[in-house]
Order: C-alpha cells, then sequence, then structure tokens
C-alpha cells in the first residue's frame, strides 16, 4: 500500500511541477515573475527524480518553435542555475548542448518587431550559458 502511495504521490508531484514549467514559459512577451522562477526552483529541489524531470521538461520547451517560449525557458535555465541546487545545476550543464544551438539561433523576422525575437534568444542563450559554466556556486548571482 505504501509502495503505490508513493508511485501516486511521485506522479502528482511530476505533473505539478511540469505545469508550473509551462506557466513559468507560457507564450507571452512578459518575462516570467521571479516569485513564480523562485516557487519553481524551490519546487525541483535537490531530488534526483524530479531534477531529472524537470531538466527534460526544460529541455524539450527550448526545443519549441517559438522565440517567446524559446527566451522564457532561457530565462528559467539561467535563474535555475543561479539560485537552484548544485545537481539541478549540473544536470542543466549536462543537457547545456540545447542552451548552445539557440546562440546561433534565426528565424523569420516578425512583422512588427523585425529580428528582436531572435536577437533576444541569442542573448539569452549566451546568459544561460554564462550562468551554468560560471565558477562561483551559485551561477553567479550578483551579491553572493
Amino acid at each position: 500500500m505504501d509502495v503505490v502511495r508513493a508511485k501516486v504521490y511521485g506522479l502528482v508531484e511530476a505533473v505539478q511541477l511540469r505545469r508550473k514549467i509551462d506557466e513559468a514559459v507560457l507564450y507571452r512577451d512578459d518575462p516570467p515573475p521571479v516569485y513564480l522562477l523562485d516557487e519553481l526552483v524551490s519546487m525541483i529541489g535537490s531530488n534526483p527524480e524530479q531534477i531529472e524531470q524537470a531538466v527534460d521538461a526544460i529541455v524539450k520547451r527550448l526545443q519549441s518553435r517559438g522565440a517567446s517560449a524559446k527566451q522564457q525557458t532561457l530565462r528559467l535555465v539561467k535563474h535555475a542555475c543561479q539560485k537552484g541546487s548544485p545537481n539541478l545545476r549540473l544536470a542543466l550543464v549536462r543537457q547545456s548542448a540545447a542552451v548552445k544551438e539557440l546562440e546561433h539561433y534565426c528565424c523569420e523576422p516578425d512583422p512588427f518587431k523585425g529580428d528582436t525575437p531572435w536577437k533576444k534568444v541569442q542573448m539569452l542563450a549566451r546568459e544561460a550559458l554564462e550562468a551554468m559554466h560560471s565558477s562561483q556556486p551559485n551561477g553567479g548571482a550578483p551579491g553572493a
């Protein structure tokens, strides 16, 4: 009975984590609120299973078509590297190829914004990689 309860609890946590990631990287132009990113990082914690699920969801979001979703996800990656556990940062570093690809991301110009969306993706990819590979334990966050 306890094994079943633990499996159900793990499944519920996984669903909640995916929903929180989706909420943080909605298709919109505004950056996700910091409190939402903080909640997400604390939800992930240092549990290896949750870290793996979160990193899988993040990598999947980085592969989405829209520049806006890529921007929001890169902001999440940067925040997770700066504020998350060392295990989370290490898991993100292992998947850094997905972020590295976005350094050279290019798409059709937006009719209203021009090439700003994809240039912003490139800039955020560089910032996320810097946070991932920073020698400081918290990803180079100021004041630490």
